[in-house]
């Protein structure tokens, strides 16, 4: 079924990831999140440098790995390569499943420019483009598409959200007015802003909920800072916690992370 373009069906979960990220919390070794990339694969390198990850650590990624910045096919290498790296599913990469068609790349069609050329996708063909260009000039194009089929293959398999013992992860969100949040369509996963961002009381009484999708300036925030929800779970902390920094704009690009051990937030600035 579909409502304006989109796919509506219920999120997904990956039991096992979620199981080997709380026992990683329960044996004392860090899970850092980091809020949508974008394509920055540069930020996000200098970034786990500063995290220093060790190798019983693992980082979680809430989606957008893609669009808009110099290099989503690196990205989503590293993410694939990396088994201690991880992410879930975004609008963007809902965008990608539905319309990147490698037979129409140099002629996008209607809907590849509709939905998702000019919202970033242009800049995600274009790295795939870049990294199969032969000394000719030629694209190898028989290579691209066996390459484009791995990654999509991989992205399609993410996850849409990560529930742990006291933490959500999601990428956009959740709908207040839908009692089980487990059962919530990957639409508003992947796309709510305001009813979830207005929520006035806790939408799970026992987890913070840490999302990305809405860049921190349009809660009138500077990208150097995290908008943390003012309504409070019952142990102190926030009901939800907002690190989109916004890796592609704004006044000073940046990529953040917050460790959920201690909530620590560790920033690097987008240097492309």
């Amino acid at each position: 079924m579909k409502k304006n373009g989109f796919d509506i069906m219920r999120g997904k979960r990956n039991k096992k990831l979620e199981e080997k990220l709380q026992e990683t919390l329960d044996a004392g070794n860090k899970v850092w999140v980091i809020g949508d990339v974008h394509g920055h694969h540069e930020a996000l390198e200098d970034l786990i440098q500063i995290i220093e990850p060790s190798e019983s650590d693992h980082i979680v990624i809430l989606g957008d790995l893609i669009d808009r910045g110099p290099d989503s096919f690196q990205v989503i290498r590293t993410v694939r390569t990396n088994n201690n790296i991880h992410s879930i599913k975004g609008n963007h990469e809902a965008m990608m499943l539905e319309h990147f068609d490698v037979d129409y790349i140099e002629r996008p069609g209607y809907d590849m420019l509709r939905f998702w050329y000019y919202n970033g996708g242009k800049d995600t063909v274009e790295s795939y483009m870049r990294e199969y260009l032969d000394d000719e000039g030629e694209i190898d194009t028989f290579a691209m598409k066996r390459q484009v089929a791995i990654d999509m293959a991989f992205v399609n398999e993410l996850p849409d959200h990560i529930v742990l013992r006291k933490w959500r992860l999601v990428h956009a969100g959740y709908d207040p007015k839908e009692a089980d949040l487990d059962l919530q369509s990957t639409e508003k996963l992947h796309w709510i802003r305001t009813p979830f961002h207005n929520a006035s009381e806790p939408l799970d009484s026992n987890r913070c909920i840490v999302y990305g999708h809405t860049p921190v300036m349009k809660f009138g925030l500077t990208q150097d800072n995290v908008r943390k929800s003012p309504i409070k779970l019952e142990d102190g902390r926030p009901i939800s916690i907002g690190i989109d920094t916004c890796a592609y704009g704004g006044d000073s690009p940046t990529l953040t992370a917050i460790c959920l051990n201690d909530s620590q937030i560790i920033q690097a600035k987008v240097r492309d």
